[in-house]
């Protein structure tokens, strides 16, 4: 008697699903390839798509479909091309990972760092985060009235938070600047004594109100930072929203004057009580001209055309956030948290938020969290043109079986390797025709610096192309055309079914 196993459900629903996968791929490789009518388009289409070159191949089929297909459509084996035959790569820069060289100033994150390859292939990288890595540190503070024991908080904790950083990295400095809001009604009184003194109604002594104003370069001396805290004085405005965005603009783009390094990772501390006003708001005090994106500050630090120019907007910001790889921690106030919450939504690849105590006594971890929520992610990017598809996939470390159609990983570990793959898929041709190379720059979105470059070559000719012989072959085309890669290309004015048969009156 024949004894029957049963197959457990799931198993069947897998494999049902993996067939209907697999036919999926299959039909959508078919498509792409049916309809090319050229050998170097058919290539081009997908990587599993071969030519036939075959004189004698059946006329009614495609030229174009997989290997497997032409050969089973009686195409000569040796008359089939396929992406095989284009397999050039060379790696030309691959420099070893190693954690920050202090002689050197520099460290080796990625690795290979330059490739030079035909289009329509994939390539792989290896992402290794360094030790030590450099930090630039700016601690942008709200000094209006109701952050003035936050600023005596930053006075005390000053060399706790030079330790904290000593933690996190052997390579840190620290800059320091402070922002209120834009020196004009409707944001402060026009009274002369309260222009003297925005803090009269509080029965106390403070300086007139000013944008921003830059105060410590970025620096390792930790005790200029706490001098300059202690001699930076409070301010005072009318509204609780403040003109950080404006502040934040000018850190982001005087790089000079901030003192930014070129190897470095970059952090701003926005460190306030209030919201943010935005474009449009300068509309209330008559300041119509968009923010510019410059920098704006004098010797002393101020930012000079404070009342010229608008605040900027999110996505200015943004702009500027994602050329300058710069991240930013919003260390807020529970009052504030929601609001600042939403931000980061808008910008998740470079901002975070932390909830600050009423008086920054907990600014030490906030920085600590910060830090860390952006060192433990990686996420890679590239400046492709719109014809060249990139997609990227891994395994993030081993935290997947099977590499994802991802471009980011979570939760890595410093000295851990991650290797990322690369599929490059040429979906057009450049419109200018005398391009025959693109250069393709892919890099992580917040470490500067440090990319793998692609220079691509653009397939011109297949060997079939090369290799025509038109003289001895165009009788197959009726003496009105070439014979190449196993299809007639006719002369001007002529036709082709098969042959060069119709003439074309004009």
């Amino acid at each position: 008697m024949t004894e029957f196993k049963l197959i457990p459900t799931f198993l069947v629903a897998s494999f049902l699903l993996a067939s209907a996968f697999a036919q999926s791929s299959s039909s959508i490789i078919q498509a792409k390839c049916f309809f090319q009518k050229t050998c170097i388009e058919c290539l081009d289409a997908d990587k599993e798509c071969a030519w036939c070159t075959d004189e004698l191949y059946e006329m009614q089929k495609s030229r174009c479909m997989t290997k497997h297909e032409l050969l089973e459509s009686k195409c000569n084996a040796s008359k089939i091309e396929t992406n095989e035959n284009y397999s050039y790569l060379e790696v030309t820069k691959s420099e070893p990972h190693r954690d920050f060289d202090s002689t050197k100033l520099e460290a080796v994150q990625i690795s290979p760092q330059k490739m030079n390859l035909l289009a329509s292939k994939t390539i792989s990288f290896q992402y290794k985060p360094a030790k030590n890595y450099p930090l630039d540190m700016y601690y942008l503070m709200d000094l209006t009235w109701s952050m003035r024991d936050d600023k005596a908080t930053l006075e005390s904790m000053g060399s706790q938070l030079a330790l904290a950083l000593a933690n996190l990295t052997a390579n840190y400095q620290l800059g320091f600047g402070s922002f209120a809001d834009k020196p004009t009604v409707p944001f402060i009184q026009s009274e002369p004594h309260r222009l003297q003194n925005p803090c009269y109604s509080e029965n106390d002594q403070c300086e007139p109100t000013y944008g921003f104003r830059h105060r410590l370069k970025i620096t390792r001396d930790i005790n200029s930072f706490i001098a300059q805290v202690k001699q930076s004085n409070v301010t005072g405005n009318v509204d609780n929203l403040e003109a950080g965005l404006d502040a934040l603009m000018q850190v982001l783009v005087c790089e000079k004057q901030i003192g930014w390094g070129s190897n470095t990772r970059k952090i701003v501390i926005v460190a306030t009580d209030g919201w943010l006003h935005m474009a449009g708001d300068g509309l209330l005090a008559g300041i119509v001209e968009e923010n510019d994106k410059q920098c704006h500050l004098d010797e002393e630090g101020n930012f000079v055309d404070v009342l010229k120019y608008d605040y900027p907007s999110l996505e200015q910001v943004w702009r500027v956030l994602l050329r300058s790889k710069t991240a930013v921690i919003f260390a807020v106030t529970e009052a504030q948290e929601a609001y600042y919450r939403r931000l980061n939504e808008l910008m998740p690849e470079f901002t975070s938020v932390g909830r600050l105590q009423d008086d920054s006594s907990n600014i030490i971890q906030l920085v600590d969290d910060g830090y860390r929520e952006f060192i433990k992610r990686v996420e890679f990017t590239d400046n492709a043109p719109d014809y060249l598809q990139v997609r990227y996939t891994t395994d993030c470390g081993g935290l997947y079986r099977e590499p994802q159609p991802i471009n980011r990983c979570d939760n890595i570990e410093i000295g851990k390797e991650y290797k990322f793959n690369v599929e490059l898929q040429l979906l057009d041709y450049p419109k200018d025709p005398s391009v025959t190379n693109i250069s393709v720059r892919i890099e992580e979105k917040l470490i500067s610096n440090e990319a793998v470059e692609l220079e691509i070559d653009l397939r011109t000719t297949c060997d079939c192309d090369k290799n025509k012989k038109p003289t001895e072959l165009s009788e197959l085309c009726n003496f009105q055309g070439d014979y190449v890669c196993g299809q007639c290309q006719c002369y001007v004015g002529w036709y082709a079914l098969l042959v060069c048969l119709f003439e074309i009156l004009v």
